[in-house]
């Protein structure tokens, strides 16, 4: 589902009708890479307890409304991912420098359609596994580039396949 946020609008998982907040640039919830591989992540990055990953987020489109403006999807980067028994996944918004409304710390429930990117690292400053929003952007350079930028040159960790 292509989400074109200024211009477009969507049915949420709720079957809202919800509009793409203007200025926002282009965004795309279910690209077929993200996608693919959310069951992997789900399958690896959370513990038996079901904590995710320290270094593990997700970019989601979420709702927000602005005075007496239409509600809105915006992308949020969210942490602190718990799965629980039922799989629904949960997590905390990441304060940004984007000007939203302060949501920033609120826990909020991961819609998998809404899922715009993850990203995943082993360790920090370890490279990043995920993260198909950025690696579209630099689909160009070399591999040598690619790590520069601390993403692993293979998008998923080989040992999750």
């Amino acid at each position: 589902m292509a989400v074109g946020l200024g211009t477009a609008t969507m049915a949420a998982a709720d079957d809202r009708t919800l509009t793409g907040c203007r200025g926002m640039g282009r965004l795309s919830a279910n690209l077929p890479e993200v996608t693919e591989s959310w069951p992997l992540v789900l399958r690896n990055a959370f513990a038996a307890d079901g904590t995710g990953h320290e270094y593990l987020t997700v970019t989601v489109l979420h709702p927000i409304q602005r005075g007496t403006m239409q509600e809105c999807l915006a992308p949020y980067l969210v942490g602190g991912l718990v799965k629980s028994d039922d799989g629904t996944i949960t997590g905390q918004i990441i304060p940004t420098s984007m000007d939203y409304p302060v949501f920033f710390g609120d826990t909020i429930t991961i819609d998998p359609a809404l899922i715009v990117d993850w990203s995943y690292a082993r360790d920090f400053p370890g490279p990043k596994f995920g993260g198909f929003q950025m690696r579209h952007l630099y689909r160009h350079v070399s591999t040598n580039e690619l790590l520069a930028l601390s993403y692993s040159p293979d998008p998923v960790p080989p040992d999750w396949r």
